[in-house]
């Protein structure tokens, strides 16, 4: 190299990988226990050596469905680009039930030690009988409610109001009004549950009483 030449350009570092783990049901709803399919997805990276390498990142996709018991045996599969080159890892294995807190947790711990990034999701259902609702959520937060749903298990279609003042929950529904349609309170604590003047007709239910809050 001349005095006057330019370096070699140095190789890009990719970002950090993130590993994605997906926990979806499988088959009808009223099995008991409930079939899941586990699907992996791991990038390869240069982002770090043990990344770099088909043997080192398939080995974390083992360890990770190993440490996953009670399913059928995983399957791997190379997932490479139109003109050939090598971008991930991706494993699957059926199991005879979801995860619970404690598996996702070393599911979580297994790829994290292994340098990734780490996202897990799971497919949350509307418990409804009637309902076929879904939406996907981070499987270690199974308590939180999905934004537009009633609670963490019932989606927001079916008409559920809980009371702000005391917690007692209402099955709600509506017609239009010819006018300005009259407020709702609780039966319980007397909260407005909709206020006066709307365009809809309430018609409320009580299905559980609440106890009033101290707030």
């Amino acid at each position: 190299m001349t005095r006057d030449s330019a370096p070699p350009a140095a190789r890009p570092v990719d970002a950090r990988p993130t590993a994605t783990a997906n926990l979806d049901p499988i088959g009808p709803r009223e099995h008991t226990p409930r079939g899941y399919s586990l699907r992996l997805h791991l990038p390869l990276s240069n982002f770090d050596e043990k990344f770099a390498d088909r043997g080192s990142v398939l080995a974390v996709a083992q360890r990770a469905l190993g440490d996953s018991d009670g399913g059928e045996a995983a399957h791997y599969s190379d997932v490479v680009t139109a003109k050939g080159k090598l971008v991930a890892i991706d494993a699957s294995m059926v199991r005879s039930e979801g995860l619970d807190a404690e598996a996702i947790g070393r599911l979580r711990e297994t790829l994290s030690s292994a340098g990734y990034n780490v996202s897990i999701r799971t497919v949350r259902e509307c418990t409804n009988d009637t309902c076929g609702a879904t939406t996907p959520m981070d499987a270690s937060r199974p308590e939180v409610t999905p934004t537009g749903w009633f609670s963490a298990d019932v989606c927001g279609k079916h008409g559920f109001r809980s009371c702000a003042g005391c917690n007692s929950v209402y099955l709600m529904s509506s017609t239009n009004a010819a006018g300005q349609a009259p407020s709702v309170h609780c039966e319980e604590c007397g909260a407005i549950l909709v206020e006066w003047g709307g365009t809809k007709l309430w018609t409320v239910e009580l299905v559980t009483r609440g106890g009033r809050s101290d707030s």
